[in-house]
């Protein structure tokens, strides 16, 4: 089952609230209730994000809403992709792991990246079995996001539409394209195509992002790797797994036959199931570690050696060697 991120409906709830529209309509469409958080890690179906999508153009009476929605996105919108996207030395960078990390948004439209000494492509695949019609809204939406987001990161240009070459989409060209221009400005516009892509200037690739710091997106990536692995195959078990894990600690490492056994199944089976979830038992101690690492060290009532102790080494020396391999700071660089 293809599902999207829930958070990635807020400019678009947030737009409808401006213009007085009702949003219940378009959450029940998203299959949520009418009070529902839209945010954290919940997820919603992708179908059930494209007919959120045809709801809100038609709440608000305006075929053209989604269109405008995806140019009030932010990086915030993302969640943990838009602090790594912020902290990436260049928009080039930038757009690497906006690919890397897309599924975290949306795990049915793809993104890829062409590169061209001359254009730039960013293509958003998605099964070609839907319907584009019927997608158009979410198609509209999600390529003015990828704009705007191209923009956010230049420094504040509103659309990126300076470097923005052209437009292809999959569903036929409107009747009236008087807000794709308003949008979209003297960029080639492709209808009927076999993909939804943005074309931009190669030059936009080296623009570097003010917002860049190199230590904060090894952090931010780290996060963002945390929660890719959450939707693997398997997730569920490497959940179980760090939550025995995380019971053990803190005072002492748990050992892999104890955490077999908790989970009901012999250790070779457990091993054999995180392999096939592209992981290990030993990967997931470490990343138990590493998260709880960074909330004791945020304690400053944790000397260094206690929290050392509490992850279950032997000394601070270990720990520190470590937490620099994660991070690239040690514990006191990080704690101040």
């Amino acid at each position: 089952m293809s599902t999207a991120a829930a958070r990635i409906l807020n400019p678009l709830l947030q737009l409808l609230d401006e213009r007085d529209v009702d949003r219940a309509p378009v959450l029940a469409a998203a299959g949520l209730p009418p009070d529902a958080p839209v945010g954290g890690q919940a997820r919603i179906e992708d179908a059930a994000l494209a007919a959120a999508c045809v709801a809100a153009n038609a709440a608000a009476d305006d075929e053209a809403l989604c269109l405008t929605a995806g140019f009030c996105s932010t990086p915030a919108h993302l969640g943990v992709l838009g602090h790594v996207l912020l902290n990436c030395a260049t928009v080039g960078d930038a757009w690497t792991q906006l690919q890397r990390y897309w599924k975290l948004v949306h795990d049915q439209a793809l993104l890829h990246i062409d590169p061209g000494p001359q254009l730039t492509t960013l293509s958003l695949r998605r099964d070609p079995a839907v319907d584009p019609e019927h997608a158009r809204p979410l198609i509209e939406y999600l390529l003015a996001l990828l704009l705007r987001l191209s923009g956010s990161l230049t420094g504040g240009e509103q659309r990126g539409g300076h470097y923005l070459r052209g437009i292809d989409c999959r569903h036929q060209a409107p009747s009236d394209l008087t807000h794709y221009r308003q949008r979209f400005g003297q960029a080639t516009l492709q209808f009927a195509q076999p993909r939804n892509a943005v074309h931009v200037d190669s030059a936009l690739m080296a623009h570097p992002v003010p917002t860049a710091d190199a230590q904060l997106h090894a952090v931010m990536t780290q996060q963002a790797d945390r929660q890719l692995a959450l939707q693997r195959p398997g997730a569920d078990l490497i959940a179980r797994v760090e939550q025995q894990i995380r019971r053990a600690l803190p005072g002492q490492t748990p050992a892999l036959g104890d955490v077999a056994q908790a989970c009901a199944m012999s250790r070779a089976s457990l091993q054999r199931k995180l392999a096939a979830a592209d992981t290990s038992y030993q990967a997931l101690v470490e990343r138990v570690r590493h998260a709880l690492a960074d909330q004791w060290l945020a304690d400053s009532t944790m000397s260094i050696g206690e929290v050392a102790f509490s992850l279950g080494y032997g000394d601070t020396a270990a720990f520190h060697h470590a937490y620099k391999r994660w991070t690239g700071l040690t514990p006191s660089q990080a704690r101040a």
